[in-house]
């Protein structure tokens, strides 16, 4: 396995459709977690508007990978067809 950075770039590259660029600037910093199996890549991104997020990539198959958002500054993020926009904020319903 490759080093994180290149890992987890990897990742993300791959689920993006022809022509669609990432949604990150730059990785800032990267690491594995956990051994054997259970090894993830833990990563902390800038966004293409400047904001924080943090991902973790896990194999769950030879040659296939899954990830998740731990955490992502300023709320999802998504393609619009044209560009990345960040999902505007949904009020919280009374009660919840």
């Amino acid at each position: 396995m490759p080093d994180p950075v290149t890992t987890i770039t990897a990742v993300l590259r791959a689920v993006l459709p022809p022509g669609v660029s990432p949604s990150f600037r730059r990785v800032v910093s990267a690491r594995f977690d956990g051994a054997g199996q259970r090894r993830t890549v833990v990563a902390d991104l800038e966004m293409v508007d400047g904001l924080t997020a943090t991902i973790e990539a896990w194999r769950y198959a030879p040659g296939g990978w899954a990830h998740r958002w731990r955490d992502m500054v300023g709320g999802p993020i998504f393609w619009d067809g044209r560009r990345w926009v960040r999902e505007e904020p949904q009020p919280r319903l009374p009660g919840l």
